[in-house]
């Protein structure tokens, strides 16, 4: 027959002197005190545990944020490359129509004017039903020659 494990100990208590029985009771409270420490850090630990899994879900989440933004970068990328050359040719700088419509004729505004006549070229060889800012542009382009035209005629005379 089995006899309960504190009856024992207490029987070998009783045969050990007061001074090992204090060892002993000491190494008991260190027991202890080590079991709450441990409790301590695998409460830490859990608690820790579930933050990281809280940081790598963000960490997911921002990776495939990462990868969503560099395909519309890279979509971006695609359309500029087959859009930049027709914008740069329908785009009339302000600075070269105001100083076309404002300026005095001399080096920069004769300029002005073949860079504005080689994007209007440009412009008048777009279908305008296939690129709509030609649609657009075009009341603006027929404005700045009927204003530039008078002037240019002058120049030509002088």
């Amino acid at each position: 027959m089995l006899v309960p494990f504190p009856v024992v100990t207490r029987r070998l208590l009783i045969g050990l002197d007061e001074k090992e029985k204090d060892k002993f009771q000491d190494l008991h409270r260190s027991i202890t005190a080590c079991d709450e420490v441990l409790k301590s850090v695998e409460s830490y630990l859990s608690a820790f545990q579930v933050d990281l899994g809280t940081v790598s879900g963000e960490i997911e989440t921002l990776q495939n944020r990462s990868m969503s933004l560099n395909k519309q970068l890279g979509n971006r990328k695609a359309v500029e490359m087959l859009l930049g050359p027709i914008v740069d040719d329908i785009v009339l700088p302000p600075n070269d129509v105001r100083r076309l419509v404002e300026g005095d004729v001399n080096d920069a505004w004769v300029k002005a004017l073949h860079d504005t006549d080689r994007r209007i070229k440009a412009i008048e060889s777009k279908d305008p039903a296939k690129v709509k800012a030609v649609q657009e542009v075009q009341p603006e382009l027929e404005k700045i020659t009927h204003k530039v035209l008078p002037i240019g005629w002058q120049y030509r005379t002088v």
